[in-house]
């Protein structure tokens, strides 16, 4: 054999050799990415499980399994694959995110770590006997600030990563873990707020006086209900202490003529109510920061004594803090177990006190004695956190600060009940009852959201929504089915209905007929009004059409354009659902957004179906169909061991 040809073997059998041992090292690196994966996972159901110690113990496995992985991408034996373009494109972002994650995995089991070294874990935030946790909240503003900080870091290495040019599983690893960094992020962010203004809040250097307003979500106002009762609540040093709850009333009767409204959108759209000055009209707007000013005021006018903020709160919250707590004894109305609590404040205590004046202050009974009895510390206190959080992110418990800086934090928290970023395209119907009853829970409500997007960024939207009144006419006492319309059971309703700031109404039907528009403005948002009155058993169809100008970003420099919505609530009881559907413009497809409960159908089309809960933001990528094209002709021309790098 000549000499030209054994070098050509040999030539041969290295690069196979190499080449052997790239794929080896790549199928090795495959395996430490899904172990960081499911140890990440083990993570999270451990801390939904509030177990805090074994998801410490999965971070660690997770960073470990993440950093091993990345070091293999890393290695000489993968060189080759990485001089190659496409391939060394995959291989160097694959690397970059699994550092990400290894980083985000070590600081969130540091800061875990910290939590669980905590004289009691988790429960150390819970409140006992009266005082709520400062002293822990200010332990933890350094270990939350440094783990902001990593995951800073950690997130801005993932976002750097190309989007583009990836094989379809890594894209996909990537668009998710870049979403759950910023998720994870924000978290952070908002938690390191808190403890650093909470302190404060929870009066450390001052006592500190909060009114607590409770709603009544059977008589529909903007926050969630009408406030029927109201107490103050003094802060000093964490301990609690809580004032006897009286009527809303007694401001509306010692009311002045006329006050400062908190904003000039609070006076253009809800003067005419009296908002102002009248306690029950006080929140028909849904944003919680301008009512509570407006609360403020009207307290500090009648009382003579400014507080420093406000906390609203409704028989949902109540019913979950009993859940907590147990059972609970409530001065004149016996002891009430969970599942009593929101039938009771909204239907039964009407049975025993009817239309009384004193009937609002058993609701403000029930108030005090739930959160009394969870400021005790009664029941699980490893609970008691995640049933505030869940509470907080269903809008049944709202904050607001008169201090700067504490509304800030309370925002970031969601705990403020500020409304949504109205840039793209927004969503909200809210409701106040204009009967003067609490037949509001057997309203049946069902939203349709159509939007057509153009090419141009613009879109044409459709919102339908259905109202039925499924009110008795008999079998509750007068103030639940009312007086004041022409028989029991009717209802009257003001519909607000809000959409994104450019938005222009161009139509609107009521049962398919043409009816007048009625449109003004709030918080930067174009809001159309009407207003319905139904008999027991009727029901009405209501459509809205609009342009939207700015609808989604379109596609700029190659890359995918995005369409997002934010849908938002009011806390309430009614039978409601909404149905979104997107269309994409001609020539484009929508796909799914990490994170984003829209579905993608094959042909494209998005949707959403369910409830709303407090806010949803819904978003999907637009994808020109020529580009994804190419991307699907160039994820099939890539090998396969690459493409099952993070399968």
């Amino acid at each position: 054999m000549s000499a030209k040809l054994w070098i050509s073997c040999l030539v041969v059998v290295l690069l196979a050799a190499v080449a052997g041992m790239t794929g080896w090292s790549l199928v090795r690196a495959r395996n430490d990415l899904q172990a960081g994966r499911a140890a990440l996972q083990r993570a999270a159901d451990a801390v939904a499980d509030r177990d805090l110690q074994s998801s410490v113990d999965a971070l660690a496995t997770a960073h470990a399994s993440l950093q091993r992985g990345a070091q293999r991408l890393d290695s000489v034996a993968v060189w080759p694959a990485r001089a190659v373009p496409v391939v060394g494109r995959n291989v160097a972002a694959a690397r970059d995110l699994a550092i990400a994650g290894a980083d985000a995995s070590r600081a969130g089991g540091d800061l875990l770590a910290e939590v669980a070294a905590l004289p009691d874990g988790l429960a150390t935030f819970a409140p006992r006997d009266g005082r709520l946790p400062v002293d822990a909240l200010g332990r933890m503003r350094q270990p939350l600030t440094d783990t902001q900080r990593a995951v800073a870091n950690a997130r801005a290495r993932a976002a750097d990563t190309p989007s583009r040019g990836l094989v379809a599983p890594l894209s996909t690893a990537r668009a998710r873990l870049v979403a759950r960094l910023a998720t994870v992020h924000d978290a952070v962010r908002a938690a390191t707020g808190l403890a650093k203004e909470l302190p404060g809040f929870l009066g450390t250097q001052q006592p500190r006086r909060y009114l607590v307003g409770a709603q009544n979500l059977a008589e529909l106002r903007g926050t969630g209900g009408l406030i029927g009762a109201i107490s103050v609540m003094t802060v000093d040093d964490g301990a609690v202490e809580l004032a006897d709850f009286r009527s809303v009333g007694t401001l509306t009767r010692n009311a002045p003529e006329a006050l400062p409204a908190p904003s000039p959108d609070f006076a253009a759209r809800y003067a005419r109510y009296d908002a102002g000055t009248h306690g029950s009209n006080i929140n028909m707007t849904p944003h919680v920061p301008t009512a509570a000013k407006a609360l403020e005021r009207l307290y500090a006018a009648v009382e003579g004594r400014e507080v420093h903020g406000t906390i609203l709160v409704d028989p949902v919250l109540f019913e979950a803090l009993v859940q907590l707590t147990g059972p609970v004894m409530v001065p004149g109305a016996g002891e009430l177990a969970a599942d009593e609590v929101v039938d009771f404040v909204t239907r039964q205590q009407y049975a025993l006190l009817g239309d009384r004046p004193d009937r609002k202050q058993l609701l403000g009974e029930v108030a005090k004695s739930t959160l009394e009895a969870f400021l005790d510390g009664a029941g699980d206190p490893r609970r008691a956190v995640a049933v505030l959080g869940e509470a907080v992110r269903d809008g049944h418990l709202r904050v607001h600060a008169a201090d700067e800086g504490e509304q800030a934090a309370l925002a970031a928290a969601g705990v403020a009940g500020t409304l949504g970023d109205p840039a793209g395209d927004y969503l909200a119907v809210i409701a106040n009852n204009a009967a003067g009853h609490k037949g509001d829970p057997f309203y049946e409500r069902r939203l349709e959201y159509t939007v057509r997007l153009r090419d141009d960024g613009s879109a044409r939207a459709t919102l339908t929504m259905r109202v039925a009144n499924h009110a008795p006419t008999d079998g509750f006492a007068e103030p639940v089915l009312g007086t004041n319309l022409d028989a029991p059971g009717d209802n009257r309703t003001i519909w607000s209905v809000y959409c994104a700031a450019q938005c222009r109404v161009s139509a609107f039907r009521r049962d398919g007929e043409p009816q007048p528009i009625s449109v003004q403005g709030e918080l930067g948002r174009t809001v159309a009004s009407t207003v319905t009155r139904l008999a027991s058993g009727e029901a009405t169809t209501l459509t809205w059409r609009w342009e939207l100008p700015q609808a989604w970003q379109p596609p700029a420099g190659g890359s995918a354009g995005r369409y997002q919505l934010t849908v938002e609530d009011q806390p309430h009881l009614m039978d409601s659902s909404i149905s979104v559907r997107v269309q994409p413009p001609e020539g484009f497809r929508l796909e799914g957004a990490p994170g984003s409960a829209l579905t993608v159908s094959r042909s494209g089309v998005a949707g959403f179906e369910g409830r709303i809960g407090d806010r949803r933001v819904l978003a999907a990528e637009v994808v020109a169909d020529s580009e994804r094209d190419v991307v699907e002709r160039a994820r099939r021309a890539l090998n396969r061991p690459l493409a099952e790098l993070v399968s």
